[in-house]
């Protein structure tokens, strides 16, 4: 293999493992968003049950 194909793979795998770690940082700002939406639509509920006199 040619110096120049290896540095390009090289190159390559540091372009992949950049985006493998914004994946993982997007998947946990998921799960934190899901977690706030699922609180806030049970405090939601919660109000409504109340203000229909459940």
């Amino acid at each position: 293999m040619s110096f120049a194909l290896l540095h390009q793979r090289r190159a390559n795998a540091s372009k992949v493992l950049v985006l493998l770690n914004n994946l993982d940082n997007l998947n946990n700002e998921l799960g934190i968003n899901k977690d706030r939406y699922k609180s806030l639509a049970d405090e939601m509920d919660s109000t409504f049950a109340e203000l229909a006199g459940y």
